[in-house]
């Protein structure tokens, strides 16, 4: 392992390899690439997404105009007996 340019072997790993272990910092946080992390993703959070699908495709998210539709017209019938109670 002799340094080309000096023609010398290296006695310290500073010159063998650039660096020395004080030189070197450690790895703090690791993150996985993003294909692994989607997956990771849809691995933990998949059935709420099935759960999601299957609300939307199956119509039962249609209900909610009309639910409120039904709350409106509950109101006003309770605005009218409080009318009719009062005169």
């Amino acid at each position: 392992m002799e340094n080309p340019t000096t023609r010398k072997f290296p006695r310290t790993t500073r010159e063998a390899f650039g660096m020395s272990a004080q030189d070197a910092q450690a790895i703090f946080c690791y993150r996985r690439p993003l294909h692994e992390r989607a997956l990771m993703w849809m691995f933990r959070w998949g059935w709420a997404l099935a759960i999601l699908a299957a609300i939307l495709l199956t119509g039962c998210a249609d209900e909610a105009p009309t639910w409120a539709a039904d709350q409106a017209n509950l109101a006003d019938a309770i605005a009218q007996a409080a009318k009719e109670v009062g005169q």
